[in-house]
């Protein structure tokens, strides 16, 4: 195998990887059951028109499709949503999603017709709750853990939406997963268990589109084949204790990780892309006072690991994350996350930088007009080395029906051998409406 073959290798299968490490860009989402009127239904109907720019051609060493400044993505979603009471103690709540890509790039030249529509059943539960204070879920729903925006540490059990590298919207990047959910009270905090069947993994580009993760694979001529893990369950335990301005929770999780890893195959031309098996057991906490929101988070993986361009190898890995938030000027909102990972003792075929490495993400916000015009920028300092990301959006709900938003989204990364290299010339305009019914 030639070096420059290797790296490729290793670039292809660490991407994925890269983009789990930074999974949530926008924030958490936590669905509780809420108290309804018995016997009410209601629902809601959103279409988003998508619009985005490439501002400049992709790196031509790489087996990108499009190859010239110009339209990237013109995208239709429409996303439904129903939801009521079936009783004092019994509600439900059915979505799903549907995107219809009218523009595909194909050896340079771009198709214009429909194509790559896809169909996502998004939640669809049932919800008990007794009258002793437990709580049931079972069915598809989504789990936000944790208190990182920018590190999955306890946050193990939801695979997240990777399609467009730090680009995915905050309702839409993580995924729902089949699972049973049982809350109860216990010793002066709340008990969660969660047991989920064939939960899958994080969702990537397709081989045409422009963060294709294994674009370094493409361009060697090699395929791909996804192996199913040899244990479909995954199984979660959280103990959360409020207190006065914050909580703590403690969280103990088997899982299959949510990121891909590569071997070759003994005999054919082909990367396997397989799960492995992760124990984790990680703390996490926060605290309000004044203006500030201070958090914090550690975890410990038996069984995480690291690509290579031989095929990846495992080791024990330490998560942190360390941050704060500041709402105390009109207007404003500031925060910044400190991540870290340490490998606990790495094989030598890992990189330094890919096992022991500091991240940081800086966000700005200013909101204005009532709070119908947001401004946010952001700033990542990736892990592992690999580049940075800015982006910037401009939201502008102009009525309860019909909102507005633009993003330019920006990418860097001057080392060869960073997971993000690719992917440096992707640099893209964004456009989208909104109208909600």
């Amino acid at each position: 195998m030639s070096a420059r073959t290797g790296k490729l290798i290793a670039l292809s299968l660490a991407l994925p990887a890269l983009a789990q490490a930074n999974d949530d860009f926008f924030g958490n989402i936590e669905v509780t059951p809420k108290d309804t009127e018995v016997g009410r239904h209601d629902g809601r109907l959103q279409i988003l028109q998508q619009l985005k720019y490439g501002l400049q051609p992709p790196d031509p060493n790489f087996a990108f499709e499009r190859d010239e400044p110009g339209w990237s993505q013109v995208e239709t979603r429409v996303f439904g949503e129903v939801y009521g009471e079936l009783s004092s103690s019994v509600s439900y709540r059915l979505s799903a999603k549907m995107e219809l890509d009218m523009l595909t790039w194909h050896a340079g030249e771009p198709n214009w017709e429909a194509n790559n529509n896809v169909v996502l059943l998004k939640d669809a539960y049932l919800d008990k709750v007794f009258d002793n204070q437990h709580w049931l879920r079972v069915g598809n729903q989504v789990f936000a853990w944790g208190e990182s925006e920018t590190l999955a540490i306890t946050d193990v059990l939801a695979p997240t939406d990777q399609t467009e590298f730090a680009q995915v919207e905050l309702q839409d990047i993580r995924l729902q997963i089949p699972a049973v959910l049982y809350s109860l009270p216990f010793a002066g905090g709340k008990l969660s268990s969660v047991l989920t069947w064939d939960a899958g993994f994080n969702r990537y580009a397709d081989e045409d589109e422009e963060f294709y993760p294994y674009i370094q694979l493409k361009t060697l001529g090699l395929q791909t084949v996804d192996v199913d893990p040899e244990q479909q369950w995954e199984a979660a335990l959280r103990y959360t204790r409020f207190f006065n301005g914050g909580d703590v929770s403690l969280v103990l999780a088997q899982t299959n990780s949510n990121e891909q890893y590569g071997r070759p195959h003994e005999t054919a031309p082909l990367w396997l892309l397989e799960q492995v098996r992760v124990n984790t057991l990680g703390i996490s906490a926060n605290r309000v006072k004044d203006s500030w929101l201070f958090k914090t988070e550690l975890g410990y993986n038996e069984g995480q690991a690291f690509n290579t361009d031989q095929g990846y190898v495992e080791s024990d890995e330490w998560r942190g994350m360390a941050g704060a938030e500041y709402s105390g000027l009109d207007d404003w909102y500031f925060s910044l996350e400190v991540t870290a990972i340490y490998a606990n003792a790495p094989p030598d075929s890992v990189a330094s930088s890919n096992v022991r490495s500091l991240g940081q993400t800086l966000q700005i916000q200013r909101t204005a007009l009532n709070e119908r015009l947001t401004n946010t920028l952001w700033l990542f300092q990736l892990l592992q080395d690999n580049g940075q990301v800015l982006r910037w959006n401009i939201d502008y709900d102009w009525s309860d029906h019909w909102a507005f938003s633009g993003a330019v989204v920006l990418y860097s990364s001057e080392d060869s051998s960073a997971q993000l290299y690719p992917f440096r010339y992707n640099d893209t305009f964004n456009l989208s409406v909104q109208y909600s019914f």
